[in-house]
């Protein structure tokens, strides 16, 4: 997969995604206040990655019962059928709509690469041609797996970047289903 700039073109999107997904260890007060304002309002919208409502504008998404959008680590849509999952930092992950996202599977447990944990997780997404689901991690490696086992394709490796950015600099990654482009979202 090759990482790819952000150009305009069809990108189906969750607001609340960008915002679930900036680590709290490293979002300064200003983007730690925006970010508690997309969470708490539990939007989600689809457009662009300039334009991000830009197919449907906002409407209300709800997690599964005893989540919060703080323990959300990463989301992602499954190209086979639309699924939306989200993994959440207490090892568990769901599948469902982007407005039930537990509809079709309440959370079950998931495993990263090992000694990978929850924190180091810059971003997630799931490869439209495949559903295989990537985590990228803050020491630069990226893994390949399915939603419960993520490293079952083969051992974390190394990724880059734009020239000049670091995984600090990532707000978000993600995967176009239909082309499986990795766009990356940076501060």
């Amino acid at each position: 997969m090759k990482l790819a700039l952000i150009p305009k073109v069809f990108v189906c999107f969750f607001i609340v995604q960008l915002s679930f997904f900036l680590p709290t260890a490293i979002a300064d007060q200003t983007t730690q206040q925006l970010l508690n304002i997309f969470i708490s309002a539990s939007n989600v919208s689809s457009g662009t990655s300039s334009d991000l409502d830009k197919y449907r504008p906002l409407y209300r998404s709800l997690l599964a019962p005893g989540k919060t959008p703080n323990g959300v680590v990463g989301m992602g849509i499954a190209g086979s059928n639309d699924h939306v999952y989200v993994w959440y930092r207490d090892g568990t992950v769901s599948s469902g709509t982007t407005w039930a996202l537990d509809k079709y599977k309440p959370p079950y447990p998931y495993s990263l690469a090992p000694g990978k944990t929850p924190n180091d997780v810059v971003g997630m997404g799931i490869a439209g041609s495949n559903d295989h689901v990537y985590v990228w991690y803050r020491d630069g490696t990226v893994s390949s797996g399915t939603s419960s086992d993520l490293d079952k394709y083969g051992p974390a490796y190394r990724y880059s970047l734009a020239p000049g950015k670091t995984p600090n600099h990532v707000i978000e990654m993600g995967i176009a289903g239909s082309n499986d482009h990795v766009y990356v979202w940076y501060r």
